[in-house]
């Protein structure tokens, strides 16, 4: 068993609760298996499943294990109580927030609180936008809201926690898909979960299958995913399989030319993460299969946001920026034909735009 595999057999077992034989581990061996983990934003998976299935371990390990599980479930629930204060405040005040990825993926898991989590993402209409800074900055005291340069989001910090508020869920480079999944989002009606008790809104099932997937390929060809994003979408499509409205997710999917990708992507979380296949809403042929394993070589390789593919973690040389261009090209062009009509708007652009830059940074003189 290769140790890939092995991963993936300690995930699974933690993401359908499935028992597995006992076995020893050396102290070398849970270390490994941790360093993998930790590249792959699992963390918490796999310490459930070896502490779930009582693995033997040596006492210095399972302490260790003990403290990971112990930090992830603080950090949870912190995040957990802001973003309901979050949604509080702002249901107060009869705005309606609809909150996307993170936590409200990780109340899906079997066990929430070890999911790995992040920032906390939500979207508001575009009238209401002000109002939401307004309130943030009068009853949290946030001083400070970051831009982001392309307009995407306003991030803000309280205390630990990071939000980013999104002008748009998500950004297409074919100014068609752009506009055809914004008045997809104007247009939906919002579904609910619960996340600590708490009714919190969302995205509806089938238009969250879509938003999910399409934010988890978007960084696959621009920078890198790991495993644990191809878990959110396993438990999004396991929670709802029964609501996705098969017909629309497949409209969806055609209209963006994102349907072969989607296939590629779910072959991983059927063949790799347990995914039953009669709950992959979508056909999957020979040729997403071949395709997905040089996608999950890619993911294997990157990690997380593919930061261990990288030589450079400086963001600021010009090094860096050489690579991430070098990358992103590169993904681009060995996956075109998972969606090519997106792919061929980020490369005429792509190009130019990271030639543009690289030109003005030499002429600065900077390094």
């Amino acid at each position: 068993m290769t140790k890939s595999d092995f991963i993936f057999m300690l995930v699974r077992s933690a993401l359908w609760q499935q028992p597995l034989a006992h076995f020893d581990m050396s102290p070398r061996q849970y270390r490994e298996v941790m360093e993998e983990a930790d590249k792959q934003c699992i963390l918490g998976l796999i310490t459930d499943c070896l502490r779930t299935n009582n693995m033997g371990l040596q006492k210095k390990c399972v302490i260790h294990m003990l403290k990971l599980q112990n930090t992830l479930m603080k950090e949870n629930h912190q995040i957990d109580e802001h973003l309901c204060q979050l949604v509080a405040l702002l249901q107060g005040h009869d705005i309606h927030p609809v909150v996307v990825k993170g936590q409200t993926i990780g109340a899906l898991y079997p066990k929430p609180g070890l999911r790995v989590p992040g920032d906390i993402d939500f979207y508001v209409h575009a009238a209401d936008r002000q109002a939401t800074m307004d309130l943030v900055a009068k009853e949290w005291g946030v001083e400070e809201f970051d831009h982001n340069p392309d307009g995407k989001e306003i991030g803000f910090t309280v205390g630990k926690i990071v939000f980013e508020l999104h002008n748009t869920l998500l950004m297409f480079e074919d100014k068609k898909h752009g506009a055809y999944f914004n008045q997809l989002v104007d247009n939906s009606q919002h579904g609910v979960v619960s996340v600590a008790g708490h009714e919190v809104g969302t995205l509806e099932p089938t238009l969250n299958v879509f938003y999910t997937f399409c934010h988890l390929y978007h960084h696959f060809r621009s920078e890198g995913v790991a495993i644990r994003q191809l878990c959110d979408l396993t438990m999004l499509l396991h929670a709802h399989h029964g609501t996705i409205d098969r017909e629309r997710l497949a409209e969806m999917l055609r209209k963006t030319g994102y349907t072969h990708a989607f296939a590629t992507f779910g072959c991983l979380l059927i063949e790799k993460l347990g995914l039953p296949a009669d709950e992959m809403p979508v056909d999957i042929t020979d040729r997403d299969r071949k395709t997905a394993k040089e996608v999950l070589k890619v993911i294997l390789e990157g990690g997380n946001w593919g930061n261990y593919s990288r030589k450079d973690y400086d963001k600021h040389s010009l090094h860096h920026a050489l690579e991430t261009g070098w990358i992103r090209i590169k993904r681009y062009l060995s996956f075109f034909h998972l969606s090519p009509s997106e792919n061929f708007s980020l490369l005429i652009k792509e190009i130019p735009r990271r030639t543009t830059k690289l030109i003005k940074r030499i002429v600065k003189g900077k390094p």
